[in-house]
């Protein structure tokens, strides 16, 4: 017998957690390899936000955390929906 599937009621919720892991996962690949990350790779890691205001809050609660410090450096956004905006670019805070 199969466990039963989990039905989110908080997406918000479940995107800040998988944003996190995100974050956190791309965090130590900088300390290992020295590849810094933006949001776009986040959202490869985590999928879409429902909504556009989420990612700015998962990469404001890292750096609160110390986690995470943000570059003096912008790229344009691969992500369709950006229409080629810029973009930080983070690394983990050493």
């Amino acid at each position: 017998m199969s466990a039963p599937a989990v039905i989110s009621i908080d997406p918000k919720a479940d995107w800040m957690t998988d944003a996190d892991h995100a974050i956190a996962s791309l965090s130590s690949r900088y300390l290992r390899t020295g590849q810094t990350f933006t949001a776009d790779d986040v959202y490869q890691i985590a999928g879409e936000p429902d909504d556009n205001h989420w990612p700015g809050a998962a990469f404001r609660a890292a750096r609160a955390r110390g986690e995470i410090v943000k570059t003096h450096a912008y790229v344009q956004s691969k992500r369709r929906g950006r229409r080629g905006s810029t973009i930080a670019v983070w690394r983990a805070a050493t």
